[in-house]
Parts: C-alpha cells; sequence; structure tokens
C-alpha cells in the first residue's frame, strides 16, 4: 500500500480527543486510543474491517450488519440450541472483551423459529450469558424487521397497518 494512504489513515485514527458537555459544563480533554470516529464517513466501514474477522470466535453462523450482529443455530432439539448458544455467546463475549468491544446484553435477545405444533411444545429458550438471562422473546427486531417466532408475519403486519392509520 502506498505510504501516502497509509499516512492518511494513520492520521485520521490517531492523536484523537474527546470531551463531555453537559448542561454547558465541558470536561477535560481525554485521549482517545481506539475506535473509529463517529457520525464519518469512513466509520461504518472502518468497524466493519474491524469486527471482519469475528466469525473465527463462533461455530454457529454469524450475521453481521454494521454494529447489529446475529447468531444463529439450526437444530431440532431446542435444548442443543440453548447449550449452542450459550457456548458461541460467551465465546464471543470473550472475542469483543479482546478486541476492546463489548456484548450489550440489555439488547441481547433469543427466538425460538419453529411451526405452531412444536412451538405449542417449547416455544422459548433458557440462555445465560455472563450470570444474565437472555430475554426469550415471541417477536423480535432485527434491521428494522419484524420476525414471528412462527413465521407468520402478523406483528410486521400489525405494524405496518397501525403505522398507515396514523399517517
Amino acid at each position: 500500500m502506498d505510504n501516502t494512504v497509509v499516512s492518511w489513515f494513520q492520521s485520521y485514527l490517531s492523536d484523537r480527543q474527546q470531551f463531555v458537555s453537559v448542561n454547558g459544563r465541558v470536561s477535560a480533554y481525554g485521549r482517545v486510543t481506539c475506535g473509529v470516529p463517529q457520525g464519518s464517513i469512513l466509520g461504518p466501514l472502518l468497524f466493519t474491517l474491524y469486527v471482519n474477522d469475528m466469525i473465527q470466535a463462533v461455530t454457529c453462523d454469524l450475521f453481521l450488519y454494521a454494529d447489529d450482529s446475529a447468531l444463529v443455530v439450526s437444530g431440532t432439539d431446542p435444548r442443543q440450541i440453548e447449550i449452542t448458544l450459550a457456548e458461541n455467546l460467551k465465546s464471543l463475549s470473550y472475542w469483543l472483551e479482546e478486541n476492546k468491544l463489548s456484548l450489550h446484553l440489555g439488547k441481547t435477545e433469543s427466538i425460538l423459529f419453529a411451526t405452531k405444533k412444536k412451538l405449542s411444545k417449547c416455544n422459548r429458550l433458557n440462555i445465560m450469558c455472563n450470570d444474565k438471562e437472555i430475554e426469550s422473546k415471541s417477536s423480535l427486531k432485527y434491521l428494522g424487521v419484524t420476525f414471528d417466532q412462527d413465521f407468520s408475519g402478523l406483528s410486521m403486519a400489525s405494524l405496518m397497518l397501525k403505522k398507515s392509520m396514523l399517517n
């Protein structure tokens, strides 16, 4: 790579400072030693490059879009799915910590997709990560799309109807 490009990136990512402003009061400047500038055009691309090898931390499917991620495990035994997800969450949490990132367990949710018949026998997952129970949902939103456990689409349709009536 051309030294000019390397120098430009080094300049872009080095010697940055930040401060906090609350009610007109400003903190002292603090040095920023990691991360990419938020709100910048290059931020999402550089973040994606930074987490590109995150997939090596898990044995299941990992979907990444900017800072949103989803672990996906397929199987017929809900208990084995729970075990696999818990192991992968633990491994992912370790990878994130090693790379100066963190897993936001307050936003972490699980969902069990199945037919209505199978959901009548087991409709939730019991998963723990770092001594915290992961909330199991019957529907959840991912990248703007609401998914129901049985893929009926009722939650998404209901949301669309509600939005159309408000306009």
